[in-house]
Order: C-alpha cells, then sequence, then structure tokens
C-alpha cells in the first residue's frame, strides 16, 4: 500500500459524489494492497464505469436537437452528408462503445449544465461524449467533441 493510495482512498471517501460502488471499489483496494503481495491495488481497483449493456439507447434517444449532440464531429468522424437520422445512426455506431466501456469519465460542463463527459477513442482519435446530470436534458447527449490538449488534459485530471 502507498501513501497515495491511502490518500486516494480518503479523498474517494469523502468525495460527496462519490458513488457507493466508488468508495467500495476504492476500500476494497486498499484492503487488497493491505494484504496481497504487490503494490497498486487501490488504482487498479478503480474502473472506469460507463452506462450498462443495453441501456446507452436511453441516452441517445431524444438527444438535444438530435445534431446538436454531433455537430462538432460531422465531417470528421461522421459524414457530414445525408439525412439527419443517417447522421445521428453512424453517431449512435461510435458512441456506444463509448458510453458502455469509457477510457475515462470526468464531470464537466456545458454552459449552465452539470454534465459527465466520457473519453474514448474513435479511428485513433479521441472522442468526448457528454451527458446531462441536470435539467430537462437529464441522462440524455448533449455534446461530443474531439477534445484538445487542454481539454484533453483537463478531463485526464477530472477524472482521477
Amino acid at each position: 500500500m502507498s501513501v497515495y493510495d491511502a490518500y486516494d482512498t480518503v479523498s474517494t471517501l469523502a468525495d460527496p459524489c462519490s458513488s457507493t460502488f466508488d468508495k467500495g471499489a476504492s476500500v476494497g483496494g486498499i484492503v487488497l494492497g493491505m494484504v496481497l503481495p504487490g503494490a497498486g491495488y487501490g488504482k487498479a481497483s478503480k474502473k472506469v464505469i460507463g452506462f450498462a449493456e443495453g441501456t446507452v439507447e436511453t441516452a441517445l434517444t431524444g438527444m438535444r436537437g438530435g445534431g446538436h449532440a454531433i455537430r462538432h464531429i460531422e465531417g470528421n468522424l461522421i459524414p457530414n452528408t445525408g439525412s439527419l437520422q443517417s447522421r445521428v445512426d453512424a453517431f449512435k455506431q461510435i458512441a456506444t462503445p463509448i458510453l458502455e466501456n469509457p477510457r475515462h469519465a470526468a464531470d464537466w460542463r456545458i454552459g449552465g449544465t452539470q454534465a459527465r463527459a466520457f473519453l474514448g477513442e474513435v479511428n485513433g482519435q479521441n472522442l468526448a461524449i457528454v451527458v446531462a446530470k441536470e435539467g430537462p436534458h437529464q441522462g440524455k447527449v448533449i455534446s461530443s467533441f474531439i477534445p484538445d490538449a487542454n481539454q484533453l488534459q483537463l478531463q485526464l485530471l477530472l477524472s482521477r
């Protein structure tokens, strides 16, 4: 067990935004670190949590404006031609694996809306998909973007 693992566990337990699962995984990781040989179980126990398999459709159905959530990646990761429905369908194909198995997830803000950003990779590019945590679009995808270096660094820092 390292000093950082202890600090990280205390931070997780004190964080009012940490879920019961996060707190349990953090405590479990530190206990494993004390009784098993080796080190690093604290961080290893913190798997990034995404949507349960088969539940992503609820976040994608009725996305804010449909096209609004995809406008920052049109012409790059999804085609900017065809009907809005065909572009939304293309977005759903790349968004589903990211929302179910994100590489990182962090609290995010879009305008005045608190949200959760899920980070994944598509064709070698990072992609953040943002789901509202509050307001009229709660639980729905409200934006997606290819993070620049500063956004990526911030998201990685916030996901710790």
